[in-house]
């Protein structure tokens, strides 16, 4: 879930106010003002799956087919990359 400035999980729901875990093992406290006037993107809300963009720098000269054929080789071994959807 994303609030205003605050990504994080929602721990508690309070009478005036939603509490975010945050990645970093912080709380933010998010008035409700501000999840009625401000934007809030829950990015598991109708699905838990979900899909992470990962940089990825290549060295100048390498070949960029040879790269996107280990990387989807690596994807496909690893434990963690669901089958579906496809990356």
């Amino acid at each position: 879930m994303y609030c205003s400035r605050y990504p994080g999980t929602k721990n508690v729901a309070l009478c005036l106010a939603l509490t975010l875990g945050t990645f970093d093992g912080s709380e933010a406290i998010v008035p409700n003002g501000s999840l009625i006037s401000n934007e809030v993107t829950n990015w598991t809300l109708s699905d838990r799956r979900r899909r992470i963009q990962m940089p990825v720098k290549v060295a100048f000269g390498n070949d960029p087919h040879k790269v996107m054929e280990l990387l989807l080789k690596i994807d496909g071994e690893h434990p963690c990359v669901l089958d579906s959807p496809e990356p």
